[in-house]
Parts: C-alpha cells; sequence; structure tokens
C-alpha cells in the first residue's frame, strides 16, 4: 500500500514538473513569435 502512495507522489510531482516546463515552453514560443512579427512588420 505504501509503495504505491509513493509512486502516485512521484507521478503528481512529475506531472507538474512537466506542466511547468510546458508553460515555460509556450511563453518562450509566444516571444519568439513576438520577435518574427516585430521584424516582419519594419
Amino acid at each position: 500500500m505504501l509503495k504505491d502512495v509513493n509512486k502516485d507522489q512521484k507521478i503528481q510531482k512529475m506531472k507538474i514538473e512537466y506542466e511547468k516546463v510546458q508553460v515555460e515552453n509556450i511563453k518562450l514560443r509566444a516571444k519568439l513569435v513576438e520577435r518574427i512579427q516585430r521584424q516582419w512588420k519594419v
């Protein structure tokens, strides 16, 4: 029983970390897109 709980907690932590990374990637991509669009306007 305890082992299963620990496994679930590890999975939850991994999911949270993964989601954080995804959010960071989206933010970085948005910045890149903005920069590219600005260059095209000039």
